[in-house]
């Protein structure tokens, strides 16, 4: 499994997924990552030094988990609207992400297992 915290190259901390997502999200740049491997600047959110992420990083550590690559698609998609028709909280959105994905999982288990006791 590919770890999909970022590292601060200054203070070494993690930076979660959700840190990137809202930067991607107020600077609507989520598409250009992706069609222009453009690097991420941001803010360390633990020291506050500027940082440089990787276009190629960010792209394959959202693309880890399904639930930040939907959050990231409709970044992408939406760019500087994202924020203001959702909820500002990403973390959240995508905590509803993982917990919808999960109970649809669910759901096909029990009709496959249905599908196979008929």
């Amino acid at each position: 499994m590919v770890n999909t915290d970022f590292e601060c190259p200054e203070c070494s901390s993690a930076i979660e997924p959700e840190a990137v997502l809202v930067v991607l999200a107020r600077t609507a740049s989520a598409d250009n990552v992706i069609e222009e491997r453009e690097d991420v600047e941001m803010q360390c959110p633990h020291c506050r030094s500027g940082i440089t992420l990787r276009a190629e990083e960010v792209v394959v550590k959202m693309a880890a988990d399904n639930a930040t690559l939907n959050v990231f698609r409709q970044v992408a998609e939406e760019g500087d609207n994202f924020v203001s028709n959702r909820s500002p909280n990403l973390t959240e959105a995508m905590e509803r992400e993982r917990e919808s994905n999960q109970r649809k999982a669910e759901l096909e288990d029990k009709l496959e297992e249905i599908s196979d006791s008929l």
